[in-house]
């Protein structure tokens, strides 16, 4: 089982067993994430996605959304895939994250 939550302005709500179907556009901002927390990097995303699963009865659920909805299905996405948004950042951005990490782990 996979699954995760959001709570994207105002919008909450959970997906089972997500796929992320479709990833169009572009889009370069800010993000960040709980499992690394204290750092914030500007990471390439697309900027629409869309997400198929089901809900807790098994009844299909698309989500969808362009600009924060979409980098949000994505980021989430990649988690139940095993990575983390340093995956994605460029070369230099990432070892910066990577030796911050490294020194300032508790």
């Amino acid at each position: 089982m996979r699954a995760f939550s959001y709570n994207i302005d105002g919008k909450i709500g959970y997906v089972l067993n997500p796929v992320l179907e479709e990833a169009s556009g572009e889009q370069y901002g800010d993000e960040g994430c709980l499992s690394v927390p204290g750092l914030w990097y500007k990471t390439r995303r697309a900027d629409y996605a869309r997400v198929r699963g089901i809900d807790l009865d098994g009844k299909p659920v698309v989500l969808e959304g362009h600009g924060i909805m979409g980098r949000m299905l994505q980021h989430e996405t990649d988690h139940l895939d095993g990575h983390v948004y340093l995956d994605r950042l460029e070369k230099e951005e990432r070892r910066e994250a990577m030796r911050y990490m490294r020194t300032h782990r508790k």
